[in-house]
């Protein structure tokens, strides 16, 4: 059987614990086969960024367009596009080339620290993807900037994933594994045994639960989930249970984490030894669902407000 194509669009990092090449890991672990085209040149590390060199927007397109003519891309994931003009190329390479989705993970802060984007705001600078994205995968640090206000409960995850429906996604799922506060209290920490997202379209809204891995080789999680997510998409699935299966291989490719990290700091989980849909769920069903999974995971339904 043919994998399915997923086109990775980002920036380079030479450790290989983020960015395509994290993308490219993921994709081909969780059953795909993956394409990339790169928007920036980055010199980083566990301890920072030193450089950044983005690529001309013509070369990104050029870049999208030579992979479309090989591939049928069915989604694409969009992480670091680091200023406008390059978000505008690939908005307009989306209209030309008419992918079936677009998973777009708007990259403010990497990792390691030290920002990835330049413009008035992150809104600004990723607002053509953010219109034509079928999911935005803000962290909380991004959603807030989004809002422009604080996000420190479950509560207010929810409100402004609802609010960022309104600058165009069809779905938004707002990353809560930062948050400051306990888990008792309606609200998450990551000192909590819990890590907790939320994801909504308007009209369905789900709470996603994990247990938290402890481990000191966990860069690059914003970018693997939304890569593993848009593979699981482009096999079909809906987006709820695409979320849900992404998240259980996270949990998978953290858990297989060595323990010992780079040399200067946290390192990369290990991707290629994260599980597939058949290790992940308990379920012999042939199913999209996977809510009885081997990492528990919990996708709960919750209301929506209005």
């Amino acid at each position: 059987m043919t994998p399915d194509a997923v086109l990775a669009i980002g920036g380079s990092d030479p450790t290989c614990a983020s960015g395509v090449a994290a993308d490219l890991k993921t994709i081909h672990a969780c059953g795909g086969y993956g394409a990339i085209a790169i928007t920036a040149v980055t010199a980083q590390s566990s301890t920072g960024v030193t450089s950044i060199v983005p690529i001309e927007p013509t070369e990104v397109a050029r870049q999208i367009e030579a992979a479309s003519l090989e591939l049928d891309l069915k989604f694409w994931k969009v992480g670091m596009v680091f200023e406008r003009k390059i978000a505008e190329s690939i908005s307009e390479s989306v209209g030309s080339e008419q992918p079936l989705g677009l998973v777009v993970d708007p990259v403010g802060i990497a990792s390691s620290g030290g920002s990835l984007f330049i413009g008035n705001s992150l809104g600004w600078t990723y607002g053509p993807l953010i219109q034509q994205a079928t999911l935005l995968t803000p962290n909380l640090s991004e959603a807030e900037e989004l809002v422009d206000r604080p996000i420190n409960t479950i509560r207010k995850m929810h409100e402004a994933a609802i609010e960022i429906l309104a600058m165009g996604p069809r779905w938004v799922l707002v990353k809560g594994g930062h948050m400051d506060s306990g888990v008792t209290a309606g609200q998450a920490n990551d000192q909590s045994p819990q890590s907790v997202d939320i994801l909504t379209d308007g009209q369905d809204s789900f709470m996603v639960s994990a247990p938290r891995v402890q481990t000191v080789n966990d860069r690059g999680t914003g970018c693997t989930l939304a890569s593993a997510t848009a593979t699981f998409l482009a096999s079909g699935m809906d987006v709820p249970n695409a979320v849900l299966l992404a998240r259980c291989y996270l949990a998978g490719a953290l858990s297989a984490a060595p323990p010992t990290a780079f040399r200067s700091g946290r390192g990369a989980m290990a991707h290629l030894r994260g599980r597939s849909r058949e290790d992940c769920c308990l379920s012999d069903e042939p199913t999209d669902d996977c809510r009885e999974n081997r990492f528990g995971v919990r996708l709960v339904d919750i209301p929506t407000p209005h």
